[in-house]
């Protein structure tokens, strides 16, 4: 995920799933004061369309066993067992929350597509 995938001023990312296939995702309000603050922090070069906005302790691309172990790590620092929980679990539950908060108003093919994304 590069810098020219985050759109700030619509507060949408633009994700590329299963078989590249592209889809324009909204970021919720809560997330995008983070992310403004997180790409202030970086380095002028590291704004480049070509670079990565996520990275790990090193400086590289953050990757999904590096996602995984943070993931891990935050679990752990909240009490909860780690074994308990996966990023899997996340998804579905994200998923599930989605559809039980707005039966009325949800597109289950939405859903579909957002759980697509969020292949872990």
């Amino acid at each position: 995920m590069s810098t020219k995938t985050i759109d700030l001023s619509n507060n949408t990312i633009r994700i590329y799933g299963k078989g590249k296939k592209e889809r324009l995702l909204p970021l919720h309000p809560m997330v995008v004061p983070l992310i403004k603050s997180y790409m202030e922090s970086l380095e002028e070069y590291q704004l480049h369309p070509s670079q990565p906005v996520f990275l790990n302790k090193n400086g590289k691309k953050l990757n999904p066993r590096g996602l995984h172990k943070i993931f891990k790590e935050i679990l752990q620092k909240a009490g909860l067992p780690p074994q308990r929980f996966s990023l899997h679990h996340l998804r579905h539950t994200f998923a599930t929350l989605l559809i039980q908060e707005n039966k009325e108003n949800v597109d289950l093919r939405t859903v579909q597509e957002l759980l697509a994304v969020m292949k872990v």
